[in-house]
């Protein structure tokens, strides 16, 4: 007999830099559906991890990210991760990852329940070269010092390390599930 799925979305945010930390995220998951199923199969919770490399097809909007905004739809757990790249610059925002920051920024303001986890890679790297590598790289420091003065975000060592900061923070997933925060709705963080 089948048993019914009940599914708890997480969304990651990140730009291309941090390609590993996200197939890191996908392992977590992935093992914690594993453990979820083997100690409570009755309950038939199923984590998912939306990209939108796996969760957005092509389509029409005022930019690339609304199309991604448009389709990603709810989820009940925000990830962000950043390094050393903000990204590239949407109509709303000075990047992808930004935008979808402030969407789910939105939300946790309206119900203080969506949990954001945001992340940032400690990792040495070489000086920037160009005026761009700058501009992002300042983009992030900014960014970082204005999520630290409204909440607490998280460092890792490296890209190798990212799995192991952010499996044993897997009890805010425990409780999402057990407090049954589900389906956040659109968010509503307007485009300019």
């Amino acid at each position: 007999m089948p048993t019914q799925s009940n599914k708890v979305k997480v969304f990651v945010a990140s730009p291309g830099d941090v390609q590993s930390e996200r197939e890191q995220l996908s392992q977590v998951i992935n093992e914690l559906n594993l453990t979820i199923s083997a100690i409570a199969p009755e309950k038939g919770i199923v984590l998912e991890l939306m990209k939108w490399e796996t969760h957005v097809h092509p389509g029409l909007g005022e930019d690339a990210q609304d199309v991604v905004n448009q389709q990603i739809g709810s989820y009940d757990i925000f990830v962000g991760i950043m390094w050393k790249r903000f990204g590239t610059p949407t109509t709303a925002a000075k990047s992808g990852t930004e935008e979808e920051f402030r969407r789910a920024h939105a939300l946790w303001e309206k119900k203080k329940t969506l949990p954001i986890l945001f992340y940032f890679c400690q990792a040495a790297s070489a000086p920037p070269k160009t005026q761009e590598e700058v501009s992002q790289l300042s983009n992030v420091i900014s960014f970082r010092t204005e999520l630290s003065e409204i909440g607490l975000v998280w460092e890792y060592a490296d890209s190798d390390s990212f799995a192991n900061v952010i499996r044993p923070q897997q009890n805010v997933f425990r409780k999402t599930i057990g407090n049954g925060n589900r389906g956040t709705g659109r968010t509503p963080y307007p485009r300019k």
